[in-house]
């Protein structure tokens, strides 16, 4: 019997999914992008993994900016620390567990000023959580100008619309770090 299989740039093995050891092979050699083209062609990579790192969005925001049409490719210290945290995210062999559908599932949530992001979790027989999916993503031009509560919101919503699939007529927990919900 087959122990693993590589499958679409990811590998799953006991129970556990990864991305293709071949692949961060490759992101592991990127140089810092130079161009809104090697910028955009770095993000298409490391967004091929996005579900691997934790708030995505938030993290590659300053490299998503430059790619905008009508912004000027000047590079920063916040656009290097964005290309960095991304690589190291990837270089640090990032896994998820496989959905355990007779266990209980828990969402977590969190919003900033400018993006939203959420984790789904699951406990083992030891009570450790272990990750089962990242989802992040930026906010609009409306909702950049939403109030601190209603980002939290819309990041509640948002966590339990990416997670339906697995939460979708079962009991779970909810988690957020705002009070006032």
């Amino acid at each position: 019997m087959q122990k693993q299989i590589t499958y679409l740039g990811h590998t799953v093995k006991e129970g556990v999914v990864f991305p293709d050891i071949k692949n961060l092979n490759s992101i592991k050699k990127v140089l810092p992008p130079q161009t809104k083209k090697q910028v955009r062609s770095f993000l298409g990579l490391t967004g091929f993994y996005r579900r691997f790192i934790p708030n995505y969005s938030k993290t590659a925001l300053p490299l998503t900016n430059l790619t905008r049409e009508d912004t000027k490719f000047v590079r920063s210290e916040s656009e290097q620390l964005a290309f960095e945290t991304l690589r190291d995210c990837l270089e640090s062999e990032p896994c998820l567990k496989l959905p355990d559908f007779t266990r209980e599932f828990s969402i977590s949530t969190d919003a900033s000023n400018y993006a939203l992001g959420a984790v789904l979790v699951q406990s083992d027989d030891e009570g450790f959580k272990h990750p089962v999916a990242f989802a992040s993503r930026k906010l609009g031009p409306t909702e950049v100008k939403y109030s601190t509560v209603e980002k939290e919101c819309l990041g509640v919503l948002f966590g339990i619309t990416q997670f339906k699939n697995y939460v979708y007529g079962t009991k779970f927990t909810l988690y957020s770090d705002q009070q006032s919900l």
